[in-house]
């Protein structure tokens, strides 16, 4: 009779590690896939060329602006630019076949009101920034040093992306 026992105990015990090798491998599998899932976020890929801010909900793309030229004064007639809190921004994202030898963050300042009242903006001192390729057409842009609230603008040939953090 106690043998009996015995042999149920030993089938349990069996029953039971295999339950635990299955519970762990299943363990094993979900945290494998979650950090696949993770990776592959961080080189999210825009769908269209331009400038992005990467930003805690992804990436947010910045609109461009043109650069007039006034008997040489170069300005942006400011058309409501994107805008972001101050710590928002992690990181710019340039996706598109440009020559970023010649790219600059630049702080926008003030210049004079255009005659039908919109503000127009020059580029201020250049912000050193660090550009890395991270792809194929596929930039990363960090400013070097403090990034504070104001009015911004990446500029490259003759489109200034300008925005906001605020």
């Amino acid at each position: 009779m106690a043998g009996l026992f015995l042999d149920e105990n030993t089938k349990e015990d069996e029953e039971m590690k295999s339950v635990k090798i299955a519970c762990i491998a299943l363990l094993a599998l979900v945290l494998f896939c979650a950090s696949l899932v993770a990776a592959r976020q961080d080189q999210e890929r825009p769908k269209e060329f331009g400038v992005y801010a990467k930003t805690g909900s992804g990436l947010q793309r910045i609109a461009p602006n043109i650069l007039f030229d006034q008997n040489g004064v170069l300005y942006v007639e400011s058309n409501g630019p994107q805008r972001f809190p101050l710590g928002g921004i992690q990181y710019f994202v340039i996706y598109g076949k440009d020559d970023l030898t010649y790219l600059t963050l630049n702080p926008m300042l003030f210049f004079q009101q255009s005659p039908l009242g919109g503000s127009r903006f020059v580029l201020g001192k250049e912000i050193p920034i660090e550009v890395k390729r991270t792809g194929e057409m596929l930039y990363s842009v960090k400013p070097q040093g403090l990034f504070g609230r104001g009015y911004y603008g990446f500029w490259l040939d003759d489109l200034v992306w300008d925005f906001i953090i605020e």
